[in-house]
């Protein structure tokens, strides 16, 4: 099998989903259970419920289920135990993709006539939902007239609602919670799926490269629902509504497009492919964890000052300064700018760049082939322009304050580079 034969297969495999209608129909099955259980795992399993940062349109601070941990835990077991094929979303790839797309566009449908269906002193028209720290509407005339006439596709695309959610069995079932949760139980069970085929394509061995891809992503999948309390906190819960864009994204393009680089390691290695070392697999883990440090300890700084702004250290070593002033409503705003925050003010987004450029390092240095750097060029490209749409809603909320803060942090994503 040549470089080219594995980039070829990449679409002439995915031409050919339909030819089996069996597949077609146990790929339903198989997405369509993975998404029923999760749920019903989320409902039943115990979890701590704790606040939010987001409010609902009252003012009122949301409360969350925690219990991601337990979720993807028992739903990896299950498939472990249960599945008869355990590389079956990786034979069935692109038909599972299929369905991911199908749910996605119908999910995206439903919620959209849900949310033209509020009555018109429900809807939140500002460009972020209300906040513990800004409880009140920050809306403007002008974006309740956007509101309404942004049109048909780009209200499908971003959605009409904040953090719609439901009652079910004494639980808050909160729509975006699951998203996230089913995406990364899907990308996991992808992920086990692919290397499992790996084995069986090298006679009953693992190779290093898919050990190394494969430890990376199961890292990523457990640390971010590990850390799903500090998630509440994050842009995509308080600035962006649900529509297309989260719930496709969730159900299509997060849980198989991510590891796509993975599945170029699907060859039997011999003359034409070579494995990695051990060394080249230890290197590309911290590179890895590098970039992870990065984006972690970003986040987690930035949690614990939400949370605890009076305590004046991180960790107890790094200073906890900030650029203060009082609103005219007599509310405290404050900027962190330091730590990480003091480098570059989305250094985050660098960290997940370099862990983006670790995935795509095995596949790339096996198969030589180009589709081992597409989740790298994905996210590169979502999050830069991203960084722009956060200057502009801190810009909006902080006002002259944030012009201070770029003063004194100039670099966007690179520390004294960019």
């Amino acid at each position: 099998m040549s470089n080219m034969d594995i980039f070829s297969s990449f679409t002439s495999d995915a031409l050919q989903f339909f030819d089996n209608i069996e597949r077609l129909k146990a790929s339903f099955v198989g997405v369509f259970g993975v998404y029923a259980c999760v749920a019903l795992a989320h409902i039943i399993l115990p979890g701590s419920v704790i606040d939010g940062y987001a409010c609902d349109r009252h003012g009122n601070t949301l409360t969350y289920k925690i219990n991601g941990i337990p979720v993807v835990v028992l739903s990896v077991l299950v498939f472990h135990w249960y599945a008869p094929n355990k590389t079956f979303f990786y034979d069935n790839y692109y038909h599972c993709w299929f369905w991911g797309n199908v749910f996605g566009l119908l999910g995206s449908a439903v919620f959209y006539y849900k949310g033209r269906q509020q009555p018109e002193n429900e809807i939140e028209y500002g460009p972020r939902s209300r906040t513990k720290d800004c409880p009140v509407s920050s809306s403007t005339p002008s974006d309740k007239a956007a509101f309404w006439e942004q049109g048909f596709f780009r209200s499908f695309y971003v959605g009409l609602e904040f953090n719609p959610r439901h009652r079910f069995v004494s639980t808050d079932f909160d729509w975006k919670m699951w998203l996230y949760l089913v995406g990364a139980v899907m990308l996991e069970l992808v992920v086990l799926s692919t290397v499992a085929a790996n084995r069986r394509e090298n006679g009953g061995h693992y190779s290093v490269a898919a050990v190394v891809g494969g430890v990376m992503w199961t890292w990523f999948v457990f640390e971010y629902i590990y850390h799903e309390h500090v998630h509440l906190y994050t842009y995509d819960i308080f600035a962006e509504r649900l529509g297309f864009k989260l719930i496709w994204g969730c159900l299509a393009w997060y849980p198989f497009f991510y590891s796509i680089g993975l599945r170029c390691l699907v060859v039997p290695l011999g003359e034409t492919f070579t494995d990695i070392t051990t060394t080249q697999g230890c290197c590309i883990v911290a590179l890895f964890l590098f970039g992870w440090t990065l984006t972690r300890g970003a986040n987690m700084q930035k949690y614990y000052f939400k949370i605890a702004p009076s305590e004046p250290y991180f960790l107890g070593c790094v200073p906890q300064r900030s650029i203060d002033f009082t609103t005219k409503q007599g509310s405290r705003r404050r900027i962190l700018m330091s730590g990480w925050w003091g480098l570059a003010r989305h250094v985050n987004y660098l960290g997940e760049m370099i862990q983006g450029a670790a995935f795509a390092l095995p596949g790339y240095l096996v198969t030589s082939s180009p589709q081992a750097w597409l989740y790298f060029l994905f996210i590169t490209s979502i999050l830069t322009p991203r960084q722009h749409d956060d200057d502009e809603l801190c810009r909006r909320k902080y006002g002259p304050m944030w012009e201070e803060y770029m003063r004194r942090v100039p670099y966007r994503i690179i520390p004294w580079v960019y």
